[in-house]
């Protein structure tokens, strides 16, 4: 995610001793490792992460827009409810 060891044993909640043993004994974890630090995509999630935890509006909208889409929100004159006439069409009685 483009952070430090070290920062990514506090974010995993390990020990940075824990990570070094963990790599002598997994070698080909090392690649990948390092090729998630440098992931552009996982770069941006991380900075989007950062400014959602400090409470960035604009940020946290976004997410909520992605996540559940935009809602509209309809009403009539003042705010008031909408009254919309079909002209009998639909279940309700005609008009004719």
């Amino acid at each position: 995610m483009g952070c430090s060891d070290r920062e990514a044993c506090l974010m995993a909640g390990i020990s940075h001793t824990a990570l070094y043993d963990y790599c002598n004994n997994n070698p080909e974890y090392t690649d990948r490792k390092e090729t998630l630090k440098t992931n552009p995509v996982l770069q941006a999630k991380r900075i989007q992460l950062h400014d959602l935890t400090n409470n960035d509006s604009q940020i946290a909208q976004k997410v909520i827009e992605r996540k559940e889409g935009k809602k509209l929100e309809v009403a009539g004159p003042g705010g008031g409810a909408l009254m919309l006439n079909f002209n009998g069409v639909g279940n309700g009685p005609s008009s004719s």
